[in-house]
């Protein structure tokens, strides 16, 4: 677990209810797609297993990553290795209450799951479309964080969370030391944390 996961993982865990935290085994390389797709499927594989651990009362699972961090959630989400990957199931799938990305290197601006007042540039990577329609497909039926409008309608389970000038989700070169990449941490996850906490406790 990376320092800015690190530091959301820390404000959670001072709520009421019980979390308990697992790092995800994977390279986290300079030989990007390959670790991407490695921890895709281990992703993958480790929730499809969890899934089937607890009888008739599946955990309620978070999710959150930072740069490739963020790249390989969505690739396990949207099934970006099929067909020749694994896929979550059905009921791994309805385990997923809430997903928190930071400084995703695929963040298009017009997504529906970005956080409010997001920049307007792209990512220094393309994420295809079916990989974008299917995390598209992670909502639940409610209300929005802070919304006065008594109407419920359809919220992304996923946010993410793209700093102006962010080298990686905003293809700055300014930010060659990556000093706006990394630092979700201490700008950006008392946001992360407050919303997780509504997904988990009050969107429906």
């Amino acid at each position: 677990m990376g320092d800015q996961i690190e530091t959301l993982a820390s404000k959670l865990s001072t709520g009421d209810e019980p979390i308990y935290f697992e790092s995800l085994a994977y390279p986290a390389s300079t030989d990007y797609n390959a670790s991407v797709a490695e921890g895709s499927a281990n992703l993958i594989n480790e929730l499809n297993y969890l899934s089937t651990l607890c009888g008739a009362y599946a955990p309620a699972v978070i999710l959150a990553g930072h740069s490739q961090g963020a790249n390989v959630i969505s690739d396990a989400l949207g099934y970006a290795q099929w067909p020749n990957g694994p896929a979550l199931t059905d009921r791994a799938k309805a385990m997923i209450k809430s997903v928190a990305l930071f400084g995703d290197p695929q963040y298009w601006p017009s997504d529906s799951w970005n956080a409010p007042y997001g920049p307007s540039g792209y990512g220094v990577f393309q994420r295809n479309q079916y990989v974008r329609d299917k995390l598209g497909e992670y909502r639940v039926w409610g209300w929005p964080q802070g919304s006065t409008n008594p109407e419920r309608q359809w919220i992304p389970k996923i946010r993410s969370y793209c700093a102006d000038g962010d080298f990686f989700c905003q293809s700055n070169a300014g930010d060659g030391n990556f000093a706006i990449h990394n630092s979700y941490k201490t700008t950006t996850m008392d946001f992360a944390r407050n919303w997780i906490r509504y997904m988990m406790t009050s969107v429906n």
